[in-house]
């Protein structure tokens, strides 16, 4: 049996056991510290990765060819939206060069008479039998089969041209949405304001689709934008499209005139009749000052009436451009309604 312990023998007994678990206690955790510097090292570490992805974004996009995926285009334009914010205007320009370049050459196939016609019909879908389709389908290029099952995919699209042929295009909205956001005011302005415009093809079968209403508003929103961006990298071009449109709006074209004779307003034709009167109401517009004397050109019949007697369409239709300082735009020379840049 133990014996009773008195005060002062328990303090000496637990005293040293105390002094253990204090001791203990306070040891320092074995757990190592992490200085600050490697949180510095990670974030000088991601720049430097940056950095590299950047200065071969260049050399990537000038490797695709008609051999890639889509895949590969997808993994370029989401590195360019990282890319792009932190270069110059002049950089950021030099990419959206190759970026051009690269489409072409990814959309490029190379076919047979057979193929093409079979690309064609399939795409315009001449026939709805399921079996003819699949047909049309395997008569294809094997590229043309793979680009056609992926169309709508990074900015991939099918389009018929002027003279009905079927092509690959890049979608306009793509230097839009992937370039313009980041490129200065009066470049950015030109880029998401054209690729609007050539959403949809402008002609068809050398027809214009578009109507005269809308060919007076764009119109006018290029002369607007040469007023407002006078030192715009794309002035030259838009000067083309004010041209281009001002003579689809007051002569169309040989496959779709405005008039035969434009001797009274009754020879105009009615759509753009009405969209001439409404720009004649835009009297701070020099395209409206043009309007109004157009107006008042075709009800002087005794000046054209001579000149449309005497001589063909051809030479009327001088007549007017010299009138109005209209100048004549030769639609083959350079192609503005394909794209958000003309080439």
């Amino acid at each position: 049996m133990l014996s009773t312990l008195s005060l002062t023998d328990m303090k000496k007994l637990f005293l040293p056991v105390l002094c253990c678990v204090f001791l203990v206690a306070c040891q320092p955790s074995e757990r190592p510290i992490v200085p600050e510097t490697t949180t510095l090292n990670d974030h000088h570490k991601v720049e430097v990765d940056l950095n590299a992805l950047c200065e071969q974004l260049s050399h990537e996009m000038q490797q695709v060819d008609q051999q890639r995926t889509l895949f590969v285009l997808q993994q370029i334009n989401q590195n360019l939206k990282v890319c792009l914010p932190l270069m110059s205007t002049a950089e950021q320009l030099q990419l959206l060069d190759h970026s051009t370049q690269m489409y072409e050459k990814f959309l490029f196939v190379q076919r047979t008479p057979t193929q093409q016609a079979a690309f064609e019909q399939y795409v315009n879908a001449v026939t709805t039998h399921p079996t003819l389709q699949q047909q049309h389908f395997e008569q294809m290029n094997l590229r043309d089969q793979y680009l056609v099952k992926h169309q709508g995919q990074s900015y991939v699209e099918v389009v018929t041209l002027n003279d009905g042929r079927v092509e690959y295009r890049r979608s306009p909205q793509y230097l839009a949405r992937i370039f313009a956001p980041y490129l200065p005011e009066a470049e950015r302005a030109f880029i998401q304001a054209l690729a609007d415009q050539n959403t949809q093809p402008l002609f068809d079968h050398q027809m214009i689709k578009v109507e005269p209403l809308v060919l007076a508003e764009r119109a006018l929103f290029w002369e607007s934008y040469l007023k407002h961006y006078p030192q715009s990298r794309y002035k030259t071009d838009a000067r083309y499209l004010y041209h281009s449109y001002s003579q689809l709006l007051f002569i169309g074209t040989n496959s779709d005139k405005v008039s035969h004779n434009y001797r009274g307003t009754n020879s105009i034709d009615a759509q753009h009749l009405v969209a001439i009167e409404y720009l004649s109401q835009q009297t701070k517009s020099k395209l409206g000052q043009k309007a109004l004397q157009f107006l008042s050109l075709i009800q002087k019949d005794s000046d054209l009436s001579t000149i449309s007697l005497e001589q063909e369409y051809q030479s009327t239709v001088q007549f007017i451009e010299d009138e109005l300082n209209l100048v004549q735009v030769n639609f083959k020379h350079k192609d503005c309604f394909a794209d958000a840049i003309c080439s």
